[in-house]
């Protein structure tokens, strides 16, 4: 039955959700950029992301197999070798200042990670008890019959041993951190809507056991701080005073605690998605741009939007797909 449904993954909902156009280019007829490496941001965050996935990964050998209050390799590691075929600059928030700078990829993630060592440590409340799960689950539709396929991976889930709560982790790599949308955040909602019921039908989750909610876990791209500091944590002048200028946390961790009725509307929310996708891709909609949304420019980033704007204009943009951009299938590694 899996081989004779659609798939749906969060990157797709997203792209739809922010413009169907750019939906409909990268998803519905699967193009990307000829020759263009990944996006610089996308790549930071998914080597940051692999360097935690490693390091909270319990050992699978020796006395201490299976033991989820043990560590694995040091994040530091992974993330030299993740580079070592990489030269990339990324754009960081400069130490003393609000201003940006470009630094190497490699320098900015091996500070963000020491950084984070010396905050976290090894984290020794955190036992994990799943790894990380890449996943394909049917989606019912309000009747109750499989309706499309979710694919996705979700983190770590892990029994916190202060508040004796089992959580899902979220990484999350950004240049600020916000978490004022945290409690509707569509992704990692999703991934606690369907970790349940896997890890139960694995036997990770046993009896009344459930995944109480999601600890997002924020590293901020940019460089330490060298300034002295006073006993409330501010920086200082060389004179000691207290600067004018004091940055934002480098690194933030918020809880968001989730209900058994916010799983059904998770689960519901991607049926819906799938079902006004699916009338778009019948003609029952019309395609729709969206250029700007709530004051955010919804272009930015955008790697069709030198054809958009050919094609707004009613100009030849066929063509310019065809030499500048070619099909791939972006579901090719969850078949």
């Amino acid at each position: 039955m899996i081989g004779q449904l659609d798939r749906i993954r969060n990157s797709e909902r997203g792209d739809f959700k922010r413009c169907m156009r750019r939906w409909w280019w990268g998803w519905v007829e699967g193009l990307v950029p000829t020759g263009v490496a990944e996006p610089d941001a996308l790549w930071f965050g998914t080597g940051i992301h692999l360097a935690l996935a490693n390091w909270y990964r319990p050992p699978t050998k020796g006395k201490y197999k299976g033991d989820g209050t043990r560590r694995g390799i040091d994040p530091r590691d992974t993330w030299r070798d993740y580079c070592k075929d990489e030269v990339r600059y990324i754009k960081s928030i400069k130490p003393k200042t609000d201003g940006d700078l470009w630094t190497t990829a490699e320098e900015l993630g091996h500070a963000m990670l020491t950084g984070y060592l010396e905050l976290y440590g090894k984290d020794e409340s955190w036992e994990i008890i799943g790894p990380e799960y890449t996943f394909a689950v049917r989606i019912p539709d309000r009747n109750g019959n499989p309706l499309v396929i979710c694919n996705g991976t979700f983190d770590i889930v892990y029994r916190d041993l202060v508040d004796l709560l089992i959580k899902i982790e979220e990484t999350k790599t950004a240049k600020v951190i916000d978490t004022g949308h945290l409690t509707l955040d569509d992704q990692a909602g999703t991934y606690w809507a369907i970790a349940s019921t896997i890890l139960r039908k694995e036997g990770v989750l046993k009896g009344k056991q459930r995944i109480a909610g999601v600890e997002y876990n924020f590293l901020r791209k940019a460089l330490p701080d060298d300034r002295p500091i006073d006993e409330n944590g501010q920086a200082l002048n060389k004179n000691g005073s207290v600067s004018k200028t004091q940055r934002a946390p480098l690194f933030e961790r918020h809880f968001v605690r989730r209900s058994a009725r916010e799983r059904n509307t998770q689960i519901r929310r991607i049926a819906d998605e799938y079902e006004h996708m699916k009338a778009v891709k019948d003609g029952q909609l019309p395609i729709l741009k969206t250029p700007r949304q709530s004051g955010v420019d919804a272009c930015r980033g955008c790697p069709f939007f030198e054809m958009c704007e050919l094609h707004e204009q009613g100009l030849d943009w066929e063509s310019y797909r065809d030499m500048m951009f070619e099909e791939v299938d972006k579901y090719a590694d969850h078949r």
